[in-house]
């Protein structure tokens, strides 16, 4: 579970949860502003210079302001509140997200010992049909059967060979998803 990324992310999710719940805290602070403007002005209307108009024209503004939240109509409170239920939110959704991924990882373990029960099942049904595809054989040269039951022993055995197959490839598909999930590398 510690590696991860979905689980990462979501303890990520909290962490910013509680970052945007000491930002809401910092709406309780007050707020010291400091500002300043520098301005000239030009008029091609007077008889004055460009330069010296420039030079007559020149204001400078430098203010501070100090903001004290006292009535701010519950705003602060209320995001307070806000975020907390963000981070009781964001709880939750890692909770959730870590029970969804042990469901999926006992999934994948229950699917690797079906696909090995399902594998080990198709090797004895492979034996049995080819030691009566080998028979039937047999049966054919010594003339003590017809084609007939011989197409249809080949037939099943045909089938019990593709079912190994597909066991076979099934069983090394989950084991590899199963071990997506331990964090082992996967390796063809």
């Amino acid at each position: 579970m510690k590696n991860r990324p979905e689980i990462k992310n979501g303890q990520l999710g909290i962490d910013i949860a509680r970052y945007d719940l000491r930002n809401a805290k910092a709406g309780y602070l007050p707020v010291l502003t400091a500002s300043g403007a520098l301005s000239t002005g030009y008029s091609n209307n007077q008889s004055i210079e460009y330069f010296s108009q420039l030079d007559n024209n020149f204001f400078q503004r430098v203010g501070l302001t100090l903001s004290i939240p006292i009535f701010t109509n519950r705003v602060n409170r209320t995001n307070v509140e806000n975020a907390k239920i963000e981070i009781d939110q964001a709880l939750l959704t890692l909770k959730n997200t870590q029970t969804t991924l042990a469901q999926t990882i006992e999934q994948a373990y229950i699917s690797v010992l079906n696909a090995q029960a399902q594998y080990d099942a198709s090797v004895e049904q492979l034996n049995a049909t080819r030691e009566g595809y080998r028979i039937a054989n047999e049966e054919l040269k010594a003339g003590a059967a017809n084609i007939v039951s011989y197409l249809q022993q080949k037939t099943l055995y045909t089938q019990a060979f593709q079912a190994y197959i597909q066991a076979k490839y099934n069983a090394a598909l989950n084991v590899r998803i199963y071990d997506f999930y331990a964090g082992i590398a996967i390796k063809l």
